[in-house]
């Protein structure tokens, strides 16, 4: 993922628990709208598993050839298309990867899998998100908690504070921190 929940609240300096299951939601919805809006999935092409034995249960994704560790996989992300049960943005989607073994990878408790048999041909690819991300992606998130009330029209912490449009868009300003990763298809 692009942040974990821990470097969320480090960067809006939150120190209390009450929104954790909050920004945990919001890191999965947030970092798959920023993905498609940027049209860049940050792929590591060297590891990648194309295969049509790979399943899919509720927290864990399975290839009984056992090919997760011969293709070199580890914790982390990985972009999985070809499922017919289980894109969750215009026929993709992005998971983090808990724990890799021979033929099982498990599936971080933020996300939530259907169950799917082997028979189509899935491709799994780690995604690497770039470390400068990390700081205007908790804004996105900040953005996030704050815009579910439509009457807020504005934020002020200390001497800064953003004026929004209303609208629920994410304020210009803000996205154009993103563009350098934007692709332009």
């Amino acid at each position: 993922m692009i942040a974990t929940r821990d470097q969320i609240k480090t960067a809006l300096q939150i120190s209390v628990s009450t929104y954790d299951t909050l920004i945990d939601s919001l890191i999965v919805s947030t970092q798959e709208w920023l993905v498609g809006y940027l049209k860049n999935f940050f792929l590591d092409n060297e590891i990648y598993l194309i295969a049509d034995t790979i399943s899919f249960s509720a927290n864990a994704i399975a290839d009984s050839d056992e090919g997760f560790v011969d293709a070199e996989f580890c914790t982390g992300d990985y972009l999985v298309t070809g499922s017919k049960y289980n894109p969750s943005y215009d026929g993709w989607m992005i998971v983090n990867v808990s724990e890799v073994a021979a033929g099982s990878l498990t599936i971080s408790a933020l996300y939530t899998l259907n169950t799917e048999a082997a028979d189509n041909t899935i491709r799994l690819t780690r995604v690497v998100f770039p470390p400068a991300m990390r700081a205007p992606f908790a804004k996105l998130i900040q953005f996030d908690m704050i815009k579910r009330d439509p009457s807020i029209k504005s934020f002020s912490l200390a001497d800064y504070s953003e004026q929004y449009a209303g609208d629920g868009d994410y304020p210009p300003g803000l996205l154009l921190k993103f563009q350098q990763w934007k692709k332009p298809y």
